[in-house]
């Protein structure tokens, strides 16, 4: 590691954005050195980038050089489970835990996708405790996303994301609708991508989940937004 970076690198393995530099040409410096958002991690970086207001409460992972990553793709997921501001809804009304899933599954790939969206809240004395893992059969790191929302303001005040290397049992485990979800399993190897410290609206952690969760077709129902909702 290059010993002029380390010293902004927190325990997480991310990066202030409130020590970053932005150039005119978009390119990512600190302390003169050049950094680049992974490929996991791009399009939410993008979106941190482009809005002031969060820039600086947020925390992300570079790197010196650029990480190459395969791309997958897959189409229609249906309508399973309910949505981030129903869910969000539901608990403040007074339910104490509540889990949500969405599941696709594609029997007429070459290599048969399935995926799965799983999202679940409990609430905490004024807090919500949210958490989402983004599944896939394959042997690749499980996205997740973990926020607090607090009640009284009506706004997160924490939101980050990470990717969580589990193993195929706990995978199957946690598709069965009636679990209910713990923690995030300390065990498993993960890499936290971004972590924002600080107060958000709705809105904003909606446009934060989407941009980093990888599988557009399940997590546009569980996202979309809805009117006279909170």
């Amino acid at each position: 590691m290059n010993n002029k970076l380390s010293k902004y690198i927190d325990s997480d393995g991310l990066i202030s954005l409130k020590d970053i530099v932005i150039s005119n040409e978009g390119l990512i410096s600190i302390d003169d050195i050049s950094l680049k958002s992974i490929y996991e991690n791009s399009k939410i970086c993008d979106y941190i980038f482009k809005n002031k207001d969060i820039f600086a409460k947020t925390s992300v992972k570079l790197l010196l050089e650029p990480k190459k990553e395969g791309k997958y793709s897959i189409s229609a997921a249906p309508i399973i489970g309910i949505s981030f501001q129903e869910g969000l809804k539901r608990i403040i009304s007074g339910n104490l835990t509540l889990k949500s899933m969405f599941y696709f599954e594609d029997d007429v790939s070459e290599y048969g996708i399935e995926g799965r969206l799983i999202a679940s809240y409990e609430k905490r004395n004024n807090e919500i405790i949210f958490q989402l893992w983004e599944i896939t059969k394959f042997d690749i790191p499980i996205f997740y996303l973990h926020g607090v929302f607090n009640i009284d303001k009506n706004r997160f005040i924490h939101f980050d994301g990470a990717l969580i290397l589990m193993d195929s049992e706990t995978k199957e485990k946690m598709k069965q609708p009636y679990l209910p979800m713990s923690e995030k399993e300390k065990k498993f190897p993960y890499q936290k991508l971004f972590r924002l410290d600080g107060e958000i609206d709705i809105p904003v952690a909606m446009a934060l989940a989407d941009e980093f969760l990888p599988i557009e077709e399940l997590s546009k129902e569980f996202l979309i937004k809805e009117e006279n909702v909170l």
